[in-house]
């Protein structure tokens, strides 16, 4: 079974879209499921649809989006990778991404015969409107390639039919390209590479997509007009087209672009534009309103704005990442689609990291309008997604706290209202959450706080605090020597009166423990009785540092010990033949692990873990912003760690939708998490992060 089902309803029954829920609230935990978990599924469960799509056959974070089509009909999405590869995404309702599913994909890799090498990364994507040709770019040349059946990616021609090259000079490159609609002009972004860097010598920006900040200035970036002077018959046609306006001035180097299809009298559009730029690392739209239609000349320099989407996605890597208007005219001129329900009510985002997401336009969005049926139309609302602002808005949304004072159904005190502390856990019933705390470095301790409504995270009552300190209290929260124990993991057994936790982050590796705290009665820490430990000695642990983090596995038999050191990345496993008998174990094995955990979880029939993790940066020599991973894999003996193998499945959650104006997200030392999983069907299972400063919380759920 797998976990891709949660208390998510499809948010449709919008107007022209049909199909989907009969309203945009969220319905109950239909067949939700629990482990095993679909790592690359999981996200934090907006109303705002989202579609995530991805490969098994590599770590799917290593594949940023490098090009994006809508077909002009709502039936399909096209994207492509950094693997050279064009997917196809048919949605069974036209225009809903909540129904798209991946059925097609290029047999091979692609790659070009100009310009550049086989193993250049390819980007920008576009179609012409009968599905016939398709047209993508590599830093130099924008190909166009036959398709011998519309639309039908496997028969893509083997060589191209045109080239066009823009002429920017060799210290620049593509990064993205749109046609109008009609075919007769095409407009195409250029961008500076990294420090002047040109492709031929290595430069980072943007070869490859992957996880590189990209610096500008103003100048470092164009958009390059190209028109097609030869009649509609040869619209379409690469060598038709030629040079005719530059727009230059820009800051931020831009990776996709846009226009609205459709005007404020209900004609063709293209009096304003849309330029996504990567900017430090950092998602910015900048909105150009134009002075003549589809002309960027008609923009002058230094009237944009600055549409913040960082909420939506606060990374802007990867190519091709051009905005959609839902437009089924087609970006027809006539005017006889003016005031129809389904043009310019939705635009969709190619994210870099494999999501694409659904947003309502609206009034406030800049470049909108509203139509004959006083609806507001096109345009980019500033400030933050529709999503968020629905999150904002809805009073039975239970799944997070935070300090935003944004919102209208969430704390503004911000959670625990806590410092320092390491790990947490919860009662079965959801009532209760436990943490441990670090007391002004003195006492570990473990608190427990009431949720007033089964969990519900808004509920949790900072008031109701109570502390069990090793001071006074529990003298498991130290090590047998008296020094105090900073878990990185804790989690009860089935029965409640074993509390699982360890390994220490802190002190030094002789002197970290592993225990089990046992207590009288179930869940309640007022009776702890005594300590079950296992001690991580040099003749166990060879290393000079503690472990960074680990687990243990529920059946109280299994212990990890994760550790980044030098050039070791590895993870050791500690055993006993009887449950809960720590003190007993011994070493059991070691594995090699391709990630920089932070924090880990086994399931509890020992077959998959759950790590968050950082990626081993590709390239050395930079400070890379390299968000938090969630990522799987699977022991194909349980509980063997010798045994683990990557799935291949990720979900970066620096690109969720954090509900928290500090995510802080790419700071992994500063969140832990714990794994519910109470059963199936159970609409608490899923994932819960918690910052730990007590900063906030939230719950994940795999789709």
């Amino acid at each position: 079974m797998k976990f891709e089902h949660s208390t998510y309803q499809q948010p449709l029954s919008m107007v022209g879209l049909g199909g989907g829920a009969t309203s945009l609230g969220r319905g109950g935990a239909s067949a939700q499921n629990y482990w095993p978990f679909t790592a690359d599924r999981v996200t934090i469960p907006t109303k705002t649809p989202v579609y995530t799509f991805g490969e098994t056959t590599a770590r799917t974070s290593l594949l940023p989006t490098t090009g994006f089509f809508m077909k002009p009909d709502g039936s399909a999405m096209f994207t492509m990778q950094i693997d050279n590869k064009i997917r196809r995404h048919t949605m069974s309702t036209a225009w809903d991404i909540s129904t798209a599913k991946q059925d097609q994909v290029t047999p091979a890799r692609l790659s070009t015969t100009l310009a550049g090498t086989n193993t250049e990364t390819l980007r920008g994507l576009e179609f012409n409107p009968d599905g016939t040709k398709i047209y993508y770019a590599d830093t130099d040349y924008i190909y166009e390639y036959s398709l011998s059946t519309a639309w039908d990616l496997t028969t893509i021609a083997s060589s191209h039919t045109n080239a066009l090259n823009p002429g920017h000079s060799s210290t620049k490159t593509i990064t993205s390209f749109k046609f109008r609609p009609n075919g007769n002009q095409l407009y195409i972004a250029i961008c500076a590479l990294e420090d002047g860097q040109t492709y031929s010598n290595d430069g980072v920006f943007p070869k490859d997509g992957t996880y590189v900040p990209y610096y500008s200035a103003a100048g470092d970036s164009e958009v390059r007009e190209f028109m097609n002077y030869s009649g509609s018959s040869y619209w379409y046609q690469l060598n038709y087209y030629s040079s005719r306006n530059t727009f230059t001035n820009i800051v931020g180097g831009i990776v996709g672009l846009c226009f609205n299809t459709q005007d404020a009298s209900g004609y063709g559009g293209g009096d304003h534009m849309y330029l996504v730029c990567n900017d430090g690392g950092t998602w910015r739209v900048n909105h150009y309103p134009l002075g003549s239609d589809w002309s960027v000349s008609s923009q002058s320099v230094g009237s944009s704005t600055n549409v913040s989407l960082y909420d939506l996605n606060h990374y802007v890597f990867g190519l091709g990442l051009n905005p959609v208007f839902r437009d089924p005219s087609g970006g027809s001129s006539d005017g006889s689609y003016y005031g129809s329900t389904d043009v310019g009510n939705y635009v969709y985002y190619p994210l870099w990291n494999r999501r694409i997401y659904q947003e309502k336009c609206d009034s406030s969005g800049y470049g909108s309008y509203n139509n004959s049926n006083n609806e507001g139309v096109f345009g980019m609302a500033p400030y933050y997604g529709t999503g968020w602002r629905l999150i904002r808005a809805d009073s039975t949304y239970e799944n997070f706290f935070s300090p935003d004072s944004q919102s209208l159904t969430n704390p503004s005190s911000g959670g625990f209202n806590e410092n320092d502390f390491e790990c947490f856990t919860f009662n079965p019933t959801g009532t209760k959450v436990y943490v441990n705390n670090i007391q002004a470095g003195l006492y570990s301790r473990l608190l427990v706080f009431d949720m007033t409504t089964a969990w519900d995270l808004r509920t949790i009552d900072s008031t109701s605090k109570v502390a069990y300190s090793s001071y006074n209290t529990i003298d498991g929260f130290k090590n047998a020597n008296g020094d105090i124990q900073y878990w990185t993991h804790m989690q009860w057994d089935s029965t409640g009166t074993r509390l699982l936790c360890g390994p220490a982050r802190y002190p030094n590796n002789n002197k970290s423990t592993f225990a089990v705290l046992n207590f009288s009665t179930a869940y309640d820490p007022s009776t702890y009785t005594s300590t079950n430990r296992f001690l991580l000695s040099n003749s166990v642990f060879p290393h000079y540092q503690p472990p960074n983090t680990g687990c243990v596995s529920a059946d109280g038999k299994h212990m990890y010990a994760y550790i980044r050191d030098g050039s070791t990345n590895k993870i050791y496993q500690y055993s006993t033949s009887t449950a809960f008998n720590y003190y007993g174990a011994s070493t059991a094995g070691t594995y090699n692990i391709p990630d920089y955990i932070n924090r880990m979880e086994m399931s509890p029939d020992g077959t998959q873990m759950i790590t968050i993790c950082d990626r081993i940066p590709p390239t050395s020599g930079y400070n890379l912003p390299i968000p938090a991973e969630l990522s799987s894999y699977t022991l194909s003996t349980p509980y063997d760690i010798t045994t683990a193998t990557p799935d291949n499945k990720t979900t970066v959650i620096g690109a969720l939708n954090i509900p928290s104006t500090d995510m802080r997200y790419y700071n992994k030392s500063e969140f832990n998490f714990t794994v519910v999983d109470n059963g199936e069907g159970a609409a608490e299972n899923g994932f819960y992060i918690f910052h730990t400063g007590g900063m906030w919380g939230y719950k994940l759920e795999a789709r």
